[in-house]
């Protein structure tokens, strides 16, 4: 976060700049790997605030780490889907993370993990957002919805659906 944010002055960076840094550790391949990419991100361009920068790259980081140790990106054939909208009208910023091809999921876990809880308390408490988590057999879906006023850059700078920041998979590092 610390990175991102010092490359842009410390004044923000965009949601996809955020997901490509976390992601690229979990996801770094060689340039001339032919498998599909592991993850393919999209959403409109949003220029998030220093703070919200901050909390979403540790929500991101912990979600990818357990995708990593327990989830799709622990088998190769795992795949993620990171999506992102504004809704204006609702003053909400909703982001999406969708894993499959991961280890079958019979339940969800028997008890909240270090990392659900660090989820749940950035997103309610640093930026006053919620966090909707479901763990359905092909994978973890979390859902997050985060106001915008408190997470965007500019507030007169709403996001806009038809300015698309990119649909594309994450790039080969």
């Amino acid at each position: 976060a610390h990175s991102v944010l010092a490359e842009g002055s410390w004044h923000g960076a965009t949601l996809r700049t955020v997901v490509e840094a976390e992601l690229a550790t979990f996801l770094a391949t060689a340039v001339a790997d032919p498998a599909p990419p592991r993850a393919v991100l999209e959403g409109p361009r949003v220029l998030l605030s220093p703070a919200a920068v901050q909390a979403l790259s540790m929500t991101l980081h912990e979600l990818a780490t357990n995708a990593t140790k327990y989830g799709a990106l622990s088998r190769p054939e795992g795949r993620l889907r990171v999506s992102w909208s504004a809704a204006p009208a609702a003053g909400r910023l909703l982001l999406c993370w969708e894993e499959t091809g991961g280890p079958p999921l019979e339940a969800p876990p028997e008890r909240r993990g270090f990392g659900s809880r660090v989820i749940e308390g950035t997103m309610a408490g640093q930026l006053g957002g919620s966090v909707e988590q479901d763990w359905e057999a092909a994978g973890l879906v979390c859902r997050i919805s985060l106001p915008l006023d408190r997470v965007v850059a500019d507030a007169g700078a709403v996001p806009s659906a038809e300015v698309p920041d990119a649909v594309l998979p994450l790039a080969a590092q």
